[in-house]
């Protein structure tokens, strides 16, 4: 009889695997494909030149960012928090933990923003050298990435807030962020530059913040529906938050501040 409760939850383990990977596969397609659009319909356009170098290179800084913080350290150090918080202390101490974590995250992003918009000629010295020769590139990129900056804060909560949703078993709605930017990029190139007569590159630059405003607005009708209220909560020193902070240190550096 045990043997077959076991089998039982092990089959419907895999089945929830097998349907998780489906929607997230599916969801990745899609965005790939949309990629591939945006890519082609930017080329077409905008073309190539100083504006597309000015552009690509703006766009690089806040989308390392958000690889290396949003989707990397950040989520790294969240979602097994999270879930060890809920299977320790029940879900109420989990949804604590989510509060408290994305209040303390939008302290720490908005400094950030506010910090890479204040260096960013600093910054776009440093990535991209080359460009100091050429006054007219190198201000179009300053410019660029000054408008682009806030998409690392937008972005970085969507990550948070997917790990949310991921660990409920909601898997669409963070699959399919992506393709939003993909859409945002099309519009700022199709509307606002054709229609409305803006500087190409700037309306694409304004697409993508928008696009982080978008992404995030997604993942809301998700966390109502699974009865989440993401309402700020400043108690810093509970004790998951500060085991996150653990886990955010690389680990030779968390050696040595034990």
């Amino acid at each position: 009889m045990t043997s077959k409760i076991i089998t039982s939850q092990v089959s419907s383990e895999k089945k929830l695997i097998t349907k998780a990977a489906g929607i997230v596969g599916l969801w990745t397609s899609i965005s790939r494909i949309s990629g591939f659009i945006r890519d082609m319909i930017i080329a077409v356009f905008l073309g190539a030149g100083p504006g597309a170098d000015a552009f690509f290179v703006a766009f690089r800084i806040p989308n390392l960012l958000r690889r290396l913080f949003a989707e990397g350290a950040l989520s790294a150090a969240f979602v097994p928090t999270f879930i060890d918080t809920i299977h320790r202390n029940g879900r109420e101490e989990g949804l604590r933990l989510a509060r408290i974590a994305v209040t303390f995250a939008s302290l720490v992003l908005i400094l950030i923003t506010f910090l890479g918009i204040f260096f960013t000629p600093q910054v776009v010295r440093i990535t991209a050298p080359g460009f100091f020769d050429d006054h007219e590139k190198f201000n179009l990129t300053v410019s660029l990435t000054r408008i682009m900056f806030p998409y690392i804060f937008f972005i970085s909560l969507v990550a948070l807030i997917s790990g949310v949703l991921n660990s409920f078993g909601r898997f669409a709605a963070p699959a399919a962020a992506p393709i939003l930017l993909n859409i945002s990029m099309i519009a700022g190139v199709l509307g606002l530059t054709r229609w409305l007569n803006w500087a190409s590159y700037n309306s694409l630059a304004w697409a993508v913040t928008a696009a982080g405003i978008f992404q995030l607005c997604l993942q809301v009708p998700f966390l109502i529906a699974e009865g989440v209220r993401l309402k700020p909560d400043f108690h810093f020193k509970y004790p998951p938050l500060k085991t996150m902070g653990k886990l955010f240190v690389p680990p030779k550096s968390r050696r040595r501040v034990k």
